[in-house]
């Protein structure tokens, strides 16, 4: 089991968060893909695409977007036990781009971070 994050930046800029409990070694073709494709994908096409590449499972695998809305929280997986909001930690920590919401000290994962170009 290892953890991975990949992380997305547009501008200065965290707009998207894939963070996973297992499987973290495959976030380097992942982020590849993305630096190919040259845009930040939706949730669902991170979805699919982490599926494809054996980033994580449906059951640990938490994508954060923040877009325009705030952050957002899209998963399938259980939120984590505790007490209170269990996904505080997900959104306080959205700006940061090595932070890894998986574990309090935001360390333990295989991280990549996509810096996207400006759109011209």
């Amino acid at each position: 089991m290892t953890q991975g994050l990949l992380t997305i930046t547009l501008e200065g800029r965290v707009v998207l968060k894939a963070v996973c409990g297992c499987d973290g070694e495959n976030v380097h073709s992942l982020a590849e893909e993305i630096k190919r494709n040259g845009f930040a994908p939706s949730a669902r096409q991170m979805e699919s695409m982490a599926e494809e590449h054996g980033f994580g499972c449906k059951n640990c695998r938490v994508i954060l977007t923040g877009f325009k809305r705030g952050v957002q929280i899209h998963t399938k997986s259980e939120p984590p036990d505790v007490d209170g909001d269990p996904w505080k930690l997900y959104r306080s920590s959205f700006a940061n781009p090595n932070f890894n919401p998986r574990w309090e000290r935001g360390d333990g994962a295989i991280t990549e971070i996509v810096v996207l170009p400006v759109a011209k």
